[in-house]
């Protein structure tokens, strides 16, 4: 390799790590310091920051359940059980005392910490 090759992949390397530092740092600022568990069977399968707009999605007993995280919320968007009604429960937010729960599916959605 010539002396320019080595150069322009050391300065493309460190622009990487540079951008994925970053991120990392810019990431770290929006965390909100509350942490919702997702609960199946008396064990937790996901916990999020609901800081961050994502959607999760888990199988439970009776089938599919999809969970939309958005602006500090979140709701079950989607589920086959036959009643509904964890998706009519509507949106959640971290003062929010009651568990978005799913009989059918056993699984229950609140809010594990808080920052004091």
């Amino acid at each position: 390799m010539k002396k320019k090759e080595i150069i322009i992949i050391a300065v493309i390397a460190a622009a990487a790590a540079a951008a994925i530092l970053l991120m990392h740092i810019f990431r770290s600022d929006k965390a909100s310091g509350v942490t919702v568990a997702v609960q199946y069977q008396n064990r937790i399968v996901y916990e999020f920051d609901p800081a961050f707009d994502q959607e999760y999605e888990l199988t439970g007993d009776y089938g599919k359940m999809v969970i939309e995280v958005k602006d500090m919320k979140w709701h079950v968007k989607e589920v086959e059980c036959p009643n509904h009604i964890c998706e009519h429960m509507g949106w959640m937010g971290p003062d929010d005392l009651m568990p978005i729960t799913c009989l059918p599916n056993n699984i229950i959605i609140y809010v594990e910490e808080k920052p004091e």
